[in-house]
């Protein structure tokens, strides 16, 4: 705001003369921003049927258009939103809202300005709208940002539709914009060899003069050249191959940086590796009887001769591969593929490159070829190694075949240092007692950036402590190890240590039957001498052996110190199947009785040729699907056999039960899944006491609803200790007999097990 003043002196007085204007400024000379740049970014809802209510009317300049949301057909709910790209930052200070119809017109609404449209943060403003057709106009405090966004909360009318003739925003540009950078020279992207140079030269401005400008330039990691503050650079020369992204960036002096800095991408090529030392590591498929396809052709140097994978008889599947070794570490940077012929040209690709051919790693390049019959030049970021791997994915017109006239490698031969350990703590050697511990801490580096890197920590022969593999010995990429490792002296003051005992028989796990034995020797050593030592053989819960301590096995030497991790032995004891005689059939869920004899009791019959089969005709009933039995009196119960003898209905998935009671069968002694086939399967576990079985089919192997077992049996032994039985012998029956008279009493007392 300007004011001028004029004045003059007359009779000895100052008066003054002129027109003075008193002004409210609003915030910073705040002004409508211009639309030219503006970009619709989002409205929730828009109707596009029965009128042109797009979003983007919003802001077409125009006050006849205007944005509608959904009423056609339903209308969406509210609240309803828009959101708009400014095109730059400004400073935010108010907006105007035009209506042009009284359908739709904004009553409650909420404002926001943001830097991003993925967070908004909290309104800049909030409130009501009178119900009028005239422009609304709302001030605020200055925010500064790059989008906006209007939320209608209500409509006048309590309506759920939304509608905007126009928006305005006020605001001025931002203070600080952000300076430019512009790479003058080279004017693209651009591919030199090993060695060459390129000339760099850049401009940068800043649109608010917020010089002096500062500018840095990176030439891509890897390329082995620094960063650099000069404007113009000049000649660079590039000494390593591979692909680089040469960044200039420009940042004003109040710190303000370009946010989308100028780059070039330089590829730099390395020569072909020379095939003198090469030498075929693998492929995958060759053809040998129809044409001379073997894998060495892809590198004896002639293009008219080639490796195919095989194809007469029939064709091995892709993807495909071939492996050579280069003879030397180089550091590689690309390959080119040729082929000869249409069939067989590869199309997906991923290319390897390793030290070793034990671990590929992740590729270095991965693309599609075109079909074509020129040769292909694929370049990437070198990788030092001696072995590289191309894997043909697919071929170009769909079939299995892969095939290569030529296979070259770009590189460079690796010149390697070796890498550097230091231990950091501990800072000397140390002397410490038994149980307490030190820590170790290392840093490895490498001359070559031949990373990464591996560790091997060694703590000494007798110490007890496995070797590490987080830092030292240190070791590149390549192979190449640190040939003066750090080292450590530590002492270690050494009180008892615990004895050994070894099982010498049996010399592994076993299984045997009920009833079979098992002959147990071992021997017990102690590196301190402290003898005489004790032993405890422990032959497990539920086994019915007594603890034995004459020679076996857990070892516990004079002092009271025993064996920490004591030699063991698993003893399967596998019981035989129970005699059917007394089982009987208690339930099953479902049986086919029209269309075959599909009866539950086939299952325990004894017979094979037998089986029982859930119901079928007219309709199968949905799984899963179960048989109990029972097993006629009480069993220590530690398995079963499933047989099968047809492919429907054969169980899949399934869970045992064993209880006292056909009320609580508790949960499952075990659960599994039987393989697809017609022989007997076996389940074995921990034994329960129990007089009922239960088998529950959960699936069938084909997906089918239907259940069928062949034969059910169950392995056990009659349980510990079964109850005695009494019978009264005399009087036979029930007696009347006067006062005074008598009954003679006699019985008998009889128990399954004693």
């Amino acid at each position: 705001m300007k004011i001028a003043f004029g004045f003059i002196r007359a009779m000895g007085r100052l008066v003054f003369f002129g027109v003075f204007f008193i002004f409210i400024l609003q915030q910073a000379d705040a002004q409508v921003i211009s639309k030219i740049n503006w970009s619709l970014v989002y409205v929730d809802s828009q109707e596009l049927v029965k009128e042109s209510g797009a979003g983007t009317n919003a802001i077409d300049g125009a006050s006849t258009t205007r944005w509608h949301t959904k009423w056609y057909g339903g209308s969406d709910p509210l609240p309803h939103e828009i959101q708009v790209d400014l095109g730059t930052v400004y400073n935010v200070s108010g907006f105007r809202y035009l209506p042009n119809q009284l359908n739709g017109r904004v009553k409650d609404w909420e404002f926001y300005v943001s830097a991003s449209t993925a967070d908004w943060g909290t309104p800049v403003a909030t409130g009501t709208f009178a119900n009028s057709a005239t422009e609304k106009e709302i001030v605020f405090t200055a925010k500064a940002g790059q989008y906006i966004r209007l939320r209608a909360l209500s409509e006048v009318n309590g309506n759920q539709w939304t509608h905007i003739a126009e928006i305005n925003v006020l605001g001025v540009v931002s203070g600080n914009q952000a300076p430019n950078g512009v790479i003058d020279t080279p004017g693209g992207n651009v591919t030199i060899s090993v060695g060459d140079s390129v000339d760099f030269m850049g401009t940068g401005t800043d649109p608010d003069g917020n010089v002096p400008l500062t500018y840095l330039w990176s030439f891509g990691s890897g390329s082995g050249i620094s960063d650099t503050t000069a404007e113009d650079p000049g000649v660079v020369v590039f000494n390593n191959s591979g692909v680089f992204i040469a960044t200039f960036t420009v940042t004003d002096v109040l710190g303000l940086s370009d946010p989308t800095p100028a780059t070039r991408t330089i590829t730099v090529q390395a020569p072909a590796i020379s095939k003198t030392n090469w030498s075929l590591v693998y492929v995958d498929s060759e053809e040998l009887v129809k044409e001379n396809g073997a894998g060495i052709n892809a590198i004896d140097g002639a293009s008219t001769t080639r490796w195919h994978t095989k194809w007469y008889g029939g064709s091995d599947p892709l993807p495909h591969e071939i492996q050579v070794d280069l003879g030397a570490v180089y550091n590689v940077s690309g390959f080119r593929y040729l082929p000869n012929q249409l069939n067989g040209r590869i199309k997906d690709w991923e290319f390897y490159v390793s030290t070793s051919t034990a671990d590929w790693g992740t590729p270095v390049a991965t693309g599609t070829f075109a079909n074509s019959a020129t040769e292909k030049e694929i370049v990437f970021t070198a990788k030092a190694g001696q072995y590289i791997r191309l894997r043909a994915l697919s071929e170009v017109n769909g079939n299995q075949w892969t095939h290569i006239a030529e296979l070259n490698v770009l590189g460079v031969v690796s010149v390697n240092q070796s890498p550097d350990g230091v231990i950091d703590t501990p800072v000397g050697n140390v002397t410490i007692n038994v149980g307490d511990f030190v820590d170790f801490t290392g840093t490895g580096t490498d001359p070559d950036g031949n990373v990464p890197l591996t560790y091997l920590w060694n703590f000494g022969i007798g110490s007890g402590i496995a070797d590490a593999t987080t830092e030292d010995t240190v070791t590149d990429a390549l192979g190449l190890s640190d040939p003066t490792p750090g080292t450590r002296e530590i002492t270690v003051n050494v009180p008892n240590q615990p004895p050994d005992g070894v099982i010498d028989t049996p010399v592994g796990n076993v299984t045997i039957n009920v009833g079979d034995f098992v002959g147990f020797t071992g021997t017990g050593t102690d590196p301190d001498g402290n003898v005489p030592l004790t032993y405890l053989w422990n032959f497990g819960i539920g086994s019915g052996i007594a603890d034995a301590t004459t020679e076996d096995f857990t070892v516990t030497d004079a002092l009271g110190l025993s064996d920490p991790t004591p030699a063991t032995r698993t003893i399967t004891v596998q019981a035989p199947a129970i005699s059917k005689t007394n089982w009987s059939l208690v339930f099953v869920d479902s049986q086919e009785l029209v269309k075959e004899n599909g009866a539950g009791i086939n299952a325990i019959d004894g017979y094979s040729t037998t089986r029982w089969h859930t119901k079928w005709y007219g309709g199968a009933d949905p799984l899963p699907h179960e048989i109990q039995v029972d097993l006629g009196g009480v069993y220590n119960v530690s398995g079963f056999r499933y047989l099968p003898n047809q492919l429907n209905g054969r169980i899949k998935d399934w869970e045992f039960y064993v209880s006292t009671s056909t009320t609580d069968w508790g949960t499952p002694v075990a659960t599994g899944t039987f393989a697809n086939s017609v022989t007997e399967k076996e389940a074995v576990f921990t034994g329960k006491d129990g007089q009922y079985i239960r088998l529950v089919a959960l699936s069938e192997v084909n997906g089918n609803q239907w259940t069928h077992i062949a034969e059910l049996n169950v392995l056990g032994v009659v349980s510990g200790n079964q109850p005695p039985d009494g019978v009264i012998d005399t009087p036979v029956g029930n007696v009347t007999i006067n006062v005074g008279g008598s009954v003679e009493f006699t019985g008998a007392g009889t128990d399954p097990d004693n």
